[in-house]
């Protein structure tokens, strides 16, 4: 039956390993172990949005920037068309494309930063950054 979903090694499906790795990348990331996040990168299919995202914060960890810049352009590529059809429906719906709206802008913001040698923008970027995180409620 083509609808069965795949079942991995340890009785996972296809779908419960791709949470898992989506997960784990963001753990990954939070504890800032990039040689894991690489690893749970490897599981995400390609050219997702989330694998764009991910492998943007993995190209700005070692420095390649444009390849980040790149990601980036293809990250908006995916979530604007999905974003115009859910903000229709409801913003419930929406919030979280416009959380990785946001996470794009920031990412970008940061390979901004770290090409800039000019102490002006890195200051400009910073106040920004500082003001954004005043803003932030705690819950």
């Amino acid at each position: 039956d083509s609808n069965k979903p795949y079942v991995l090694q340890g009785g996972i499906t296809e779908n419960q390993a791709l949470e898992i790795a989506r997960f784990g990348a963001t753990a990954a990331w939070e504890l800032r172990d990039w040689n894991a996040m690489v690893k749970y990168v490897n599981i995400i299919p390609e050219e997702t949005l989330e694998w764009c995202i991910f492998k943007c914060v993995l190209s700005i960890v070692n420095e390649e920037y444009p390849e980040a810049l790149s990601l980036i352009h293809k990250a908006r590529k995916h979530v604007f068309p999905e974003l115009r059809s859910l903000v229709a429906e409801s913003y419930v719906r929406a919030y979280g494309h416009m959380v990785k709206v946001q996470q794009i802008a920031e990412l970008e913001e940061v390979v901004a930063y770290k090409q800039s040698n000019r102490n002006e923008v890195r200051d400009h970027i910073r106040k920004m950054w500082d003001s954004r995180l005043k803003k932030i409620q705690r819950d």
